[in-house]
């Protein structure tokens, strides 16, 4: 399934990995953390994508959202879609590994 975080929503990933989360056509992402909601990835956390349809499919898409990424990881699979996509977001962003898209 595709995880959609909004409003006051947060998914913390400290160490973990999350893989095999399906795309989502109308939203054109597998993660999707929209106004008011947060992304927090660090020590080492990791989420794996899956083969994307289209250059512009992003495994995590932060619109609105806030992201803070700390020694972490966001790798595509065969070199599809997009791995990371922030827009109208805040927070920090260090140490992040990001690889294998096509864009």
């Amino acid at each position: 399934d595709t995880l959609d975080i909004q409003d006051g929503g947060t998914l913390e990933i400290d160490g973990g990995i999350v893989r095999d989360v399906a795309q989502d056509a109308t939203t054109n992402s597998a993660i999707l953390i929209g106004d008011g909601a947060t992304l927090t990835m660090m020590n080492g956390a990791t989420i794996f994508g899956s083969s994307a349809s289209a250059a512009d499919m992003a495994t995590v898409k932060v619109d609105g959202g806030t992201i803070n990424v700390d020694d972490s990881s966001i790798i595509n699979t065969g070199n599809t879609g997009t791995a990371l996509w922030v827009e109208q977001a805040g927070g920090n962003i260090n140490n992040i590994i990001v690889k294998n898209g096509a864009v």
